[in-house]
C-alpha cells in the first residue's frame, strides 16, 4: 500500500509541475481614450487579468478627471474648477492625487528646471485659441497666477490657470505600472500618446521605436523596466506667421520652442520622465546634458533640425 501511495503522491506532483509548466502566456490588453490621446495597457500572464485592468483603466480615468483644465466635472476639483470656481473660500481643498501631482510639479519647476512651469496655463491657452497678436499675449502674461499650496492639501483660491499637459499622462502611466506591480504582474507595457512604460521581459527586452515625421522609425531602444518619452511636433503643433511650430511652449520668451525636431528620454523613473522630455525639448544640448547627467539611470537623444541624432553618455547600451 505504501507504494502504491507513494506512485500516486509522485503522480500527483508530476502532474501538478506538467500543468504549471504548460500553462499558457497569453497578452491582455485593453484601450481607451484618455487625455485626449489612446492608451493601451498591455500586460502578459497566465492567468485572467481583466479585472485588474479595468481597475487600471479606472485609475487613468480618475487623473484624466482631476488634471484636466478644459471641463469641470461633478464633486471633482480639478484645474478647472480651480480657475473658474466662483466660491468666496480663500483656500480650496484638493484631493490626495492632485496635491501631490501639482506639489510634484512644482519641485520638478525648482528642482530640475524653472522652464518646466504648470503655472503658465493663460499663455498655453493663448496659442490654442489662434489669435496671434502682441496684444493679447500681454493680456494672456498679466493674467498669470501663481499656485500657492499650503497644509491640509489646499490651494490657495485665487483661480491660477494650471495646465498639466506636460506631465499628466507620464504621471498617470507611472501610478498604473506601481498598480500593476503591486498585483505581481512584470510584463507590462503602457503606451500613452507615445509615452512608453516597460515592465520586465528578461532575458528579452521590449524593442520600442522612436517615430519622427511621416510615420519613419528614425532610431530604438530595448529595454526592461524603463520609460522611453518623446516631445517634439509631429503630430502636434501649432502655426504662427505660416511657420509650424511644436505645441512645447518656451515661456521665457512665450513662443513655441523650436530647436529640435524631437527629443527622447529613455529612464528608470517613471514619473518624470515625462516633464523631462518637455524640458530637454525647450533648453539648448548643453544644459540639457548637464541635467541628464545630473540624474540617474537617465538618457536622452535629440533629433536636430538637420536631421542629426546627439546622444547623450551611456545610452548606446539601449540600442
Amino acid at each position: 500500500m505504501k507504494k502504491i501511495e507513494i506512485y500516486i503522491i509522485i503522480g500527483l506532483i508530476i502532474s501538478a509541475l506538467f500543468q504549471y509548466f504548460n500553462k499558457e502566456v497569453s497578452d491582455q490588453k485593453i484601450t481607451f481614450f484618455a487625455m485626449d490621446t489612446q492608451i493601451s495597457i498591455i500586460v502578459k500572464s497566465d492567468k485572467d487579468v481583466s479585472e485588474v485592468l479595468n481597475e487600471a483603466k479606472d485609475i487613468f480615468m480618475h487623473y484624466h478627471k482631476i488634471s484636466n483644465k478644459h471641463i469641470g466635472y461633478n464633486d471633482i476639483v480639478n484645474p478647472y474648477y480651480i480657475k473658474n470656481n466662483d466660491l468666496d473660500d480663500e483656500y480650496l481643498y484638493l484631493s490626495d492625487e492632485l496635491y501631490e501631482m501639482i506639489e510634484y510639479s512644482i519641485k520638478i519647476n525648482e528642482n530640475i528646471s524653472s522652464v518646466f512651469d504648470i503655472s503658465k496655463g493663460n499663455i498655453i491657452d493663448y496659442y490654442k485659441k489662434g489669435n496671434y497678436s502682441e496684444e493679447e499675449l500681454l493680456k494672456s502674461i498679466n493674467e498669470y497666477k501663481n499656485i500657492v499650496l499650503v497644509e491640509d492639501n489646499r490651494i490657495l483660491n485665487n483661480k491660477p490657470n494650471i495646465d498639466l499637459g506636460a506631465i499628466a499622462k507620464g504621471y498617470a502611466s507611472a501610478k498604473v505600472y506601481d498598480f500593476l506591480k503591486s498585483n505581481d504582474l512584470d510584463q507590462i507595457m503602457i503606451n500613452s500618446g507615445g509615452n512608453i512604460i516597460t515592465g520586465d521581459k528578461s532575458p528579452d527586452y521590449y524593442n520600442i521605436g522612436v517615430q519622427g515625421a511621416e510615420n519613419k522609425i528614425i532610431h530604438s531602444f530595448k529595454v526592461n523596466n524603463m520609460a522611453v518619452v518623446t516631445s517634439g511636433g509631429y503630430d502636434r503643433y501649432i502655426e504662427v506667421d505660416n511657420i509650424r511650430y511644436g505645441h512645447i511652449i518656451d515661456f521665457r520668451t512665450n513662443m513655441p520652442a523650436n530647436l529640435y525636431s524631437s527629443v527622447t528620454v529613455v529612464t528608470s523613473d517613471y514619473y518624470i520622465a515625462d516633464a523631462l522630455s518637455t524640458i530637454l525639448f525647450i533648453l539648448p544640448i548643453e544644459e540639457g546634458q548637464e541635467i541628464i547627467n545630473s540624474l540617474d539611470n537617465t538618457y536622452a537623444i535629440w533629433h536636430t533640425k538637420d536631421d542629426l541624432l546627439i546622444k547623450s553618455k551611456g545610452i548606446d547600451k539601449y540600442e
